[in-house]
């Protein structure tokens, strides 16, 4: 999906694409830079294009700071001020990424310690200012490039053109750079601890769901999740709570957990413990979750969605909205409340227009977000 977005992150943390496809996970940026590293530990981003940082000034669209080292992969970086620039004392890695048709240096370097720039099966191109800029070197501040297997050509200023070019599409190019990388998280810049056993055993989760097996109106079922910690003495001082896929979707200091679920929506879910330290124990048994109900009675629409209609649902992704409202925007939240789909339009939209997100949602309950001169607008949908 395309995610309207300007980001910071932090010590440790690494931003992968989940399906690892840069050409349909775009980040666009809504302020200075679009993708901000700092800190002190190690991080990265894998798996995205990066688009849309401000033009004026010395913005790009990822930008390092401190003393983090920082692995990018497989990335198209395009659009922005700068592609890349590098400041502080953290190295960076960047691998399998294509830094194309920016306004100002593909690369730009900030003197600062003796930092190592590592730039590996890569596409540098068509950058206004140069492929890769020094900037403010000597007085003992140094960066060692080091190259390998890169195309470099048509910015610019060439400082480091190879002899080889390469026709892109899109940013992309066939067989060679972003989108054609995997999303592993290894590289130099990637050293990840061993990791250690766990603190505990598992918990056991017991569940309780109400109501159950009623006619419903459009409303949602409360389920609490409750485990026992007597004879632990690890510690604990906090309780998170995961889907089966592993994805964190609460925390708790009590000894359970509740939750509202959508009507006849299966949701798997497991916990660990964390003791003050921050260790953690294994995971607990996986349980289903699911408010099942007889008959679900919507109820009617209100003035604005009765002037929206969504069909087919269900469908497979592929779907037409029909409006007598300008619409500003659409957001798709899957059914734990997660904005997983935006799409904002220069022109509010009117009429009949088509939406297409078949390959970048897994099939499940979904519901479209709309905003209109006259508010927003909900509509509830299943892709199957």
């Amino acid at each position: 999906g395309v995610y309207n977005e300007s980001i910071t992150l932090y010590d440790g943390v690494f931003l992968v694409s989940r399906n690892c496809n840069p050409a349909a996970t775009v980040i666009v940026g809504v302020s200075q830079n679009v993708v901000k590293f700092n800190g002190n530990t190690q991080s990265g981003i894998i798996g995205f294009t990066i688009k849309g940082s401000q033009t004026n000034g010395q913005f790009a669209g990822v930008t390092t700071n401190g003393n983090v080292d920082v692995l990018i992969k497989n990335c198209l970086i395009t659009e922005n001020n700068h592609g890349i620039k590098v400041n502080g004392n953290g190295g960076v890695c960047i691998e399998d990424t294509n830094v194309t048709s920016n306004a100002a240096d593909g690369i730009h370097l900030n003197g600062g310690g003796n930092k190592t720039v590592s730039i590996s099966g890569s596409i540098i191109s068509e950058n206004r200012g140069s492929d890769i800029h020094e900037n403010g070197q000597g007085n003992g501040n140094a960066v060692n490039i080091e190259l390998s297997d890169n195309i470099i050509f048509s910015n610019g200023q060439n400082e480091y053109q190879t002899d080889n070019t390469i026709a892109l599409s899109d940013g992309f190019a066939e067989g060679f750079g972003a989108g054609n990388g995997d999303c592993e998280l290894n590289g130099e810049c990637v050293t990840l601890p061993e990791p250690s056993e766990p603190v505990s055993t598992p918990l056991n989760i017991f569940v309780d769901v109400e109501p159950t097996g009623e006619t419903q109106t459009n409303g949602k079922g409360t389920a609490r999740l409750s485990w026992d910690t007597s004879g632990r003495t690890t510690g604990e001082v906090l309780y998170e709570i995961f889907t089966e896929n592993g994805i964190k979707i609460g925390e708790t200091t009590n000894t359970f957990f509740e939750m509202l679920i959508e009507p006849n929506i299966e949701y798997r879910l497991k916990i660990r413990a964390v003791t003050e330290d921050g260790r953690v124990s294994a995971f607990s048994n996986v349980v289903s979750v699911i408010y099942e109900v007889d008959r679900i009675l919507p109820l009617p629409p209100t003035e604005i969605e009765a002037l929206v209609k969504l069909y087919p649902n269900p469908n497979n992704g592929n779907f037409v909205i029909i409006n007598e409202i300008p619409i500003q925007s659409l957001e798709i939240y899957n059914s734990l409340g997660q904005r997983v789909w935006i799409q904002n339009f220069e022109t509010p939209k009117m009429g009949k227009f088509e939406i297409n997100i078949q390959s970048e949602l897994p099939n499940g309950m979904y519901i479209l977000k709309g905003l209109s001169e006259k508010g927003f607008f909900f509509e509830k949908f299943i892709k199957n």
